[in-house]
């Protein structure tokens, strides 16, 4: 992934492309790199959200549900 892709777009926070990933108030995202963790406070209006993409970490590494399972 390249840089630009990180600074804009990002901030959706859903993987692009997976129907069967949603996101909620309170999920939390890590970075299998260095453990930086984010928690999603609030959760915009989905239908706003044309192009949703991972979030990336500041080391550049893409970052994954917490508790993918459930």
């Amino acid at each position: 992934m390249d840089q630009s892709m990180s600074s804009q777009g990002m901030a959706s926070g859903q993987m692009a492309g997976d129907p069967e990933m949603e996101m909620h108030d309170g999920d939390d995202f890590v970075c299998s790199n260095c453990d930086c963790e984010i928690t999603i406070k609030h959760h915009g209006d989905s239908a706003k959200m044309t192009q949703m993409r991972p979030f990336t970490c500041c080391c550049g590494t893409q970052m994954a549900k917490e508790h993918a399972g459930g």
